[in-house]
C-alpha cells in the first residue's frame, strides 16, 4: 500500500519469507500449507509425514498420539505419557508400583508368588513363610533355612518346614550329610538319624546327649552316637541318664556315678546289699531291698521289680511319685501320659481331676469352659465335689471311720486298727503298715487334688 516494495511492515512474518502471517498460507514455513497437512502452522514441527516423538503432540497430523509407541490400556496416550498407563485406576508415580501391569496396585489381590501384588513391599502378606526370610514357602528352594533345598529333603525324607525335623538340637542338613539320596541310620533300626530321635539307641533322647560335638571319653565319636559315652566298660543304655550322686552329671557321662570316690569301673555292677542298684550306681550299698532311699512309698526291691528308678520319686517326671502311681492311682510309673490323650498323669490328677487311665477324659480340645471344667456336671459343685455326699461334711466326713481327713481330732487316720474295729493297741503289723500307707498316699492325693 505505501509502496515501499515491502508487504510486511511492521506485521508478524514468523518464517521471514517477506509475506506477513496474515496473508501466508504456510505461516510456518515447513512446506505444508495450513489444514489437513498442517494441524499446527505456527509450528515447523507439525505436519504430515513429521517425525513422531513420545509425547502429548499429534506432530504428523493422524489425529493419534500413540502412533507406534506403547498404549498398555488402550486409552489412546502413550505409555510414557499416560499417568495410569495399565488402565488400573491408580497413578504410576503416587501409588502404583509397577503401572506397567494391571494386577498391580495398592490392596491388590495377592497370589503366592515373587511379585508384590498390592505393593506393600512384601512378598509373604498371608502365606506360609517357614524360616521367616520374606519369602513364602511356595517360591522358597530352602523353606526351612536348614542347607537343604526342598527337594533335597524330599530325597531324604525329612520335613523341608523344620529345620529339625525329629527335634533332637541336631540339623537336618547335619544329620542327613552330603547324600541326601543315602541319609545315615547309625543305630540301624530303620529310622534315618534325621528323623530318630535317639540316633544310637541307647534309650537316651539325642538331645540329652550333648551338642553333637560333646565327646566325654574323647574317642572321636559324640555322645550322642557312643555306645560308651565315658569309657567305663559300662554302656549308656546300662548306665541310663540318671543322676544318683546329685552332682549334675549323668551317669552315662559320669566315672563316678555314685559319687563314693571311686569311678565305676572300680565299683563294677555287683549288688552288695541285695537292693536291685548296681553297686557302681548306689549310693548306699548297705542299705538293702526294703529301703526306700527316694521315699516315694516304694521299696528298691519293688522298684527292681517295676524297672522304676529307686533313687528317683517321680521316674517318669509326670508330678506323680512312682509310689502314688502304683499304689493310688493305677498308672504307669514308667510313662508319664498312661492313656496317651495328651494330657500327661500328673496333669490329670493334679490339675484336671479326670481319669489318667480314661483317654476320652477329657475330651480333646476340652478347656477350662468344657464339660469337666469348674462350671460342669463334673466339676467342683457337682455330686462328686467338695459339698456332696462323700465330701468333708457327710455321713462319712471327718467324724466317720476309715477315712483320712484333717479336721477332727482323733480319727485323721483310722484304717485298719483302734477300738471302732474291735482290735487291740500294739505295734502295727506289716499289713497295717501297708494299710497305712495306702492311706497316706490316699491323703496325699486328696489334698493334692484341685
Amino acid at each position: 500500500s505505501d509502496c515501499d516494495g515491502d508487504l510486511v511492515d511492521g506485521e508478524p512474518d514468523t518464517d521471514g519469507d517477506g509475506l506477513p502471517d496474515c496473508v501466508d498460507p504456510d505461516v510456518d514455513g515447513d512446506g505444508f500449507d495450513a489444514g489437513p497437512d498442517d494441524c499446527d502452522d505456527a509450528d515447523p514441527a507439525i505436519h504430515v509425514g513429521a517425525a513422531e516423538a513420545c509425547d502429548t503432540i499429534d506432530s504428523d497430523c493422524d489425529g493419534s498420539l500413540v502412533d507406534e509407541f506403547d498404549d498398555l490400556d488402550d486409552d489412546g496416550d502413550p505409555d510414557c505419557t499416560d499417568p495410569d498407563a495399565d488402565g488400573d485406576g491408580f497413578n504410576g508415580i503416587e501409588d502404583d508400583c509397577d503401572d506397567l501391569d494391571g494386577s498391580m496396585y495398592p490392596d491388590a489381590p495377592e497370589l503366592c508368588d515373587d511379585i508384590d501384588s498390592d505393593c506393600d513391599e512384601e512378598l509373604v502378606d498371608g502365606f506360609d513363610d517357614s524360616d521367616g526370610d520374606g519369602l513364602p514357602d511356595c517360591i522358597d528352594e530352602d523353606d526351612d533355612d536348614d542347607g537343604l533345598s526342598d527337594e533335597e529333603e524330599a530325597d531324604a525324607g525329612t520335613d523341608p518346614t523344620d529345620a529339625d525335623s525329629d527335634g533332637d538340637g541336631l540339623g537336618d542338613a547335619e544329620e542327613v550329610g552330603d547324600d541326601p539320596t543315602s541319609p545315615p541310620d547309625s543305630d540301624g533300626d530303620g529310622l534315618i538319624d534325621a528323623l530318630d530321635d535317639d540316633d544310637d539307641d541307647d534309650g537316651i533322647p539325642t538331645a540329652d546327649e550333648g551338642d553333637g560335638e560333646t565327646d566325654t571319653d574323647g574317642d572321636g565319636v559324640p555322645d550322642y552316637l557312643d555306645e560308651d559315652s565315658d569309657g567305663d566298660g559300662f554302656s549308656d543304655s546300662y548306665e541310663g541318664a540318671g543322676d544318683p550322686d546329685g552332682d549334675g552329671v549323668p551317669n552315662f557321662q559320669d566315672l563316678d556315678s555314685d559319687g563314693e570316690d571311686s569311678t565305676d569301673d572300680v565299683d563294677d555292677d555287683g549288688d552288695a546289699d541285695g537292693d536291685g542298684i548296681p553297686d557302681f550306681l548306689d549310693v548306699d550299698d548297705e542299705d538293702g531291698p526294703d529301703a526306700d532311699p527316694d521315699g516315694d512309698g516304694l521299696s528298691n526291691g519293688d522298684e527292681a521289680g517295676l524297672g522304676t528308678d529307686p533313687q528317683d520319686p517321680d521316674s517318669d517326671d509326670d508330678g506323680l511319685d512312682d509310689g502314688e502311681e502304683v499304689l493310688v492311682e493305677d498308672t504307669d510309673p514308667l510313662d508319664p501320659d498312661t492313656d496317651g490323650d495328651g494330657y500327661s498323669d500328673g496333669e490329670e490328677v493334679l490339675d484336671l481331676g479326670t481319669d489318667p487311665l480314661d483317654p476320652t477324659d477329657p475330651p480333646q480340645g476340652d478347656d477350662d469352659d468344657s464339660a469337666t471344667d469348674d462350671d460342669d456336671a463334673t466339676d467342683d459343685d457337682d455330686a462328686t465335689d467338695d459339698d456332696d455326699a462323700t465330701d468333708d461334711d457327710d455321713a462319712t466326713d471327718d467324724d466317720d471311720t476309715g477315712v483320712v481327713d484333717d479336721d477332727d481330732s482323733a480319727d485323721d487316720v483310722v484304717l485298719g486298727g483302734g477300738p471302732e474295729c474291735g482290735c487291740s493297741a500294739g505295734p502295727a503289723s506289716g499289713s497295717s503298715w501297708a494299710w497305712l500307707a495306702l492311706g497316706l498316699l490316699g491323703a496325699i492325693r486328696l489334698r493334692r487334688r484341685p
